[in-house]
């Protein structure tokens, strides 16, 4: 801002201008003499304002608040620092996320492995057999019980024979639903021999509706109820001697609690 252009400086300026030229013809030397004194005394209080003026306007410059203009610089470093910890902030979640689906893999497998050693383990016979007929699971005790080998990811049907009485539990359980408790069913060994099984199935669901699969529990009953063919008969008749008053009451207890103790 030019001080100059100020409309009082620039009048002052002009009228000191105007008296600094000479008459061409002066009147009298006191007269010139007291135009010069004036023309001096104008111009000192001409620069005497312009100079205040100046001092005012830079002290004005020095007490104005001075705002930094933004730097490129410092804006790009701000913005990279900023995504390079949005990045790292992104890498600890992967992290933690890989973290805790490990767990969780560990923990299935150890769920996994403890039921299956449940399985392996198991007195009675399990067999698993899904909703397309195949069987996807047979304990040790099952083939035992079954006297089969490798009955694992086979029909049911084909493994069991199309017409026998398990295979006719287990259609029905897995077509219809039906629940079978303590079953008395006859199977045929390979070798051909005659197996009296006890056997409990029920349909696996998903929901109220949907049967995905049918759970079948079985034990060979072929050599208990063999010796209740071969037990009771003598209990029996000991025990009709002593209430007869036959005196083989001791004998009939001794018999009772040795037939007890074969079951």
């Amino acid at each position: 801002m030019s001080y100059l252009a100020d409309p009082s400086t620039t009048h002052l300026i002009a009228v000191v201008l105007q008296n600094t030229v000479p008459p061409t013809q002066p009147k009298n030397p006191m007269g010139s003499f007291l135009l010069l004194a004036v023309l001096v005394v104008a111009l000192a209080w001409a620069a005497f304002y312009v100079a205040r003026k100046l001092l005012r306007h830079g002290r004005e410059e020095q007490t104005r608040p001075v705002t930094p203009a933004p730097s490129t610089e410092n804006s790009s470093a701000f913005m990279a620092a900023s995504m390079q910890a949005v990045i790292q902030k992104l890498r600890d979640q992967e992290k933690e996320l890989e973290r805790l689906h490990k767990l969780e893999k560990e923990r299935a497998a150890q769920t996994e492995k403890f039921s299956e050693e449940v399985t392996r383990n198991m007195p009675a016979g399990l067999l698993l057999v899904n909703a397309a007929g195949i069987i996807t699971s047979a304990n040790p005790a099952a083939e035992q019980v079954l006297e089969m080998r490798g009955l694992g990811f086979r029909r049911y049907s084909e493994a069991l024979g199309p017409n026998s009485d398990l295979t006719k539990l287990l259609g029905a359980c897995l077509t219809k639903g039906v629940v079978f408790r303590r079953e008395q069913v006859e199977h045929t060994a390979s070798k051909g021999e005659a197996h009296l099984l006890g056997v409990t199935i029920w349909p696996a669901r998903k929901g109220a509706d949907q049967i995905t699969g049918a759970i079948c529990l079985l034990s060979d009953l072929t050599e208990l109820t063999k010796s209740r063919a071969i037990v009771n008969p003598r209990v029996y008749r000991v025990m009709g001697d002593a209430l007869m008053g036959k005196g083989r009451t001791a004998e009939a207890m001794e018999m009772f609690r040795k037939a007890l103790d074969s079951f």
